[in-house]
């Protein structure tokens, strides 16, 4: 039985998009999360959604190590045992039983969001299969995500990203006109991070650049990730794209959220530089 996202709805409508929040799920005994069951997924999916990853990196290292070269997912499991790697199975969702599980999930969080945050959209499910120990580099995401441990545990270091000591306006606007969620960590910011402990069961909501690295436990690993895009978390990426490019032609833009009026524009002008070069800048 599939049941929605556990949450404070109260909660969930403050602190949406603003700080994380702990949450409880109902897949850890569900059946279609089990690995042979995700191995049969990994199969139906197009190769270019598999992904893996070497776990035996550092907390920093923005430029990312690839791992399994030709293997299938069945073998870079199986090497799990003795090696440190992490696996992804990227839009889960293509898959219908997926996709179902993923709406259920949700469908309490949409109503929930809808006076501050309506019309979201695009939802996606990333699952994860990771080796005991391994480590998930520096990071934030650009859609809202929720989080949700399967099997096994991990913890998850949060970093405040309101506070400009981790992360400034030209930070945001490097970052939403690149290519990569990796970010280089500043080593003297790990006494400053929040560090949340996830069994199976639990689960957070991770905000929209919120910076975070995470250390898997002593077993493997199986996570989902349940993402979506909303009207207003789009704009905002307009926006720090538009100011990126003012910043480039030597101009000081007003920072994201200090005008209504300066904001509307820009994410504007995003949205016609988005409908008529897309195909050349898909990262708009």
């Amino acid at each position: 039985m599939i049941e929605p996202i556990e949450i404070d709805r109260g909660r969930l409508r403050e602190d949406f998009e603003v700080r994380p929040i702990r949450v409880k799920h109902s897949l850890a005994h569900n059946p279609l999360f089990e690995i042979e069951a995700l191995l049969d997924a990994a199969d139906r999916l197009p190769p270019s959604l598999i992904e893996c990853n070497a776990g035996n990196v550092p907390i920093s290292f923005p430029e990312g190590k690839s791992a399994g070269d030709g293997l299938s997912p069945r073998q870079i499991v199986e090497r799990m045992h003795n090696e440190k790697l992490w696996l992804g199975l990227k839009k889960i969702d293509l898959l219908p039983e997926y996709r179902e599980i993923i709406e259920v999930l949700l469908s309490g969080v949409g109503e929930s969001i809808s006076d501050t945050h309506p019309g979201i959209n695009n939802f996606e499910g990333y699952v994860f299969i990771s080796s005991a120990g391994t480590i998930v580099p520096y990071h934030m995401d650009t859609e809202h995500n929720f989080l949700l441990q399967i099997r096994g545990h991990k913890a998850m270091y949060m970093l405040d990203h309101a506070d400009p000591a981790v992360l400034r306006e030209e930070d945001l606007e490097r970052y939403y006109t690149n290519t990569t969620r990796r970010m280089r960590f500043d080593p003297a910011l790990h006494s400053c991070a929040d560090k949340w402990c996830l069994e199976p069961g639990e689960g957070m909501h991770v905000p929209v650049t919120q910076p975070h690295y995470v250390e898997n436990g002593d077993n493997l690993s199986i996570s989902l990730s349940v993402t979506f895009d909303t009207p207003r978390q789009q704009a905002r990426a307009r926006i720090y794209k538009v100011n990126h490019h003012i910043r480039q032609l030597g101009m000081r833009p007003s920072p994201y959220g200090s005008s209504n009026v300066r904001d509307n524009l820009k994410s504007a002008v995003g949205l016609m530089y988005q409908k008529a070069f897309f195909r050349r800048n898909p990262s708009w």
